[in-house]
């Protein structure tokens, strides 16, 4: 494939913009929930799990560790592996969430996507992962 410019060990760069980008996203997303937090927990609906105080913390800890991992780069792929169980959750139970603050269902989908795009991709060249 022609590239339009030859260097290719930008891509390693890409990466690690992109793992920067997503971790920055998963923790803006926990602060405005934390900042929804009253107003979460009174419009929650989950059958299965009884305690909707419980079901909001455990949500809003997944978006700030598995930001957190993306964002530093530490275990990166346990933060992508957080972030992918997140989306699947969100996809699955969205309607149960109808407040202002939880995103739509495409917001999901391509954070989705992005987790396992660094689950199975590389993680960028400013990491701290151990080499396989």
């Amino acid at each position: 494939m022609l590239d339009l410019y030859p260097i290719q060990w930008l891509i390693l760069i890409s990466y690690s913009l992109f793992r920067i980008i997503v971790g920055l996203v998963l923790i803006t997303l926990g602060s405005r929930h934390v900042r929804a937090f009253r107003e979460l927990v009174v419009t929650v609906r989950v059958p299965l799990l009884p305690i909707p105080r419980t079901v909001i913390v455990v949500m809003i800890a997944i978006e700030f560790v598995a930001g957190a991992l993306l964002l530093l780069g530490f275990p990166s792929q346990l933060g992508a592996l957080l972030l992918i169980i997140l989306a699947l959750t969100m996809l699955i139970w969205h309607e149960r969430f109808p407040h202002p603050s939880i995103p739509d269902r495409l917001t999901y989908v391509l954070l989705l996507g992005c987790g396992l795009s660094l689950l199975i991709g590389i993680a960028g060249a400013f990491v701290f992962d151990l080499p396989t």
